[in-house]
């Protein structure tokens, strides 16, 4: 889900989201597995979220952060075994429950 996705509303027919950034907070807390992480680990997750961010209100562009799913188009998220699961779960549930 991107930013335009957020704004647009209207456009997009289906999202396909594969190893989306959902949610920026985590990034900012420790690595509660820092172990298992082999390419994305928290200094990149930070810093891609930081770049991203910068001069940008959270609440428009992070899906996480945003207040109202509805009207968004129905969405496959695509994730790898050790990827943030829970993130997509709550984002699906969040699409599941909007108006």
């Amino acid at each position: 889900m991107s930013a335009v996705n957020l704004e647009s509303r209207t456009r997009p027919v289906i999202q396909l989201l594969t190893y989306p950034m959902l949610d920026d907070r985590p990034a900012f807390r420790a690595d509660p597995d820092p172990k298992h992480r082999r390419v994305m680990d928290q200094g990149i997750n930070r810093f891609g979220w930081e770049s991203y961010l910068r001069d940008v209100e959270p609440t428009h562009a992070v899906p996480a952060r945003s207040i109202d799913l509805s009207g968004l188009p129905p969405a496959w998220i695509g994730v790898g075994t050790l990827d943030m699961q829970s993130q997509c779960a709550a984002l699906r549930g969040a699409l599941d429950v909007s108006p």
